[in-house]
């Protein structure tokens, strides 16, 4: 059974330790980019073993995030304008659910349909 791997939270609690999930990490990041108005997450594509993640979420050593995000963008819409608006919306989420702030935050444009 494969382990979860977990952002552990500090905040003021005196109840115990608090953990965040990449897959919760990773599911506020899908949302936020299908809130985005042209754009949607791009389809998970066969790689040589197995498929290739939509979103990759890791935590360097120091505790700051990074996350790599595949999308697809509509057609009539920017790109340089969309894959801003979706760096800022998947920042505002993620520090409005989790208070965590993402250092950085990379858009690949994977398809545009």
């Amino acid at each position: 059974m494969a382990s979860i791997e977990y952002h552990k939270i500090v905040n003021f609690t005196t109840y115990g330790n608090l953990g965040i999930s990449n897959n919760v990490i990773a599911e506020i990041t899908r949302q936020a980019v299908n809130d985005c108005e042209g754009a949607a997450m791009a389809d998970s594509h066969s790689r040589l073993f197995g498929k290739k993640d939509t979103v990759v979420c890791k935590f360097s050593k120091k505790g700051e995030l990074t996350i790599d995000v595949h999308i697809k963008i509509k057609i009539g819409y920017n790109v340089s304008e969309t894959s801003a608006r979706v760096q800022e919306k998947i920042e505002h989420d993620l520090l409005y659910m989790t208070e965590i702030r993402p250092r950085r935050i990379h858009v690949i444009v994977s398809d545009v349909k």
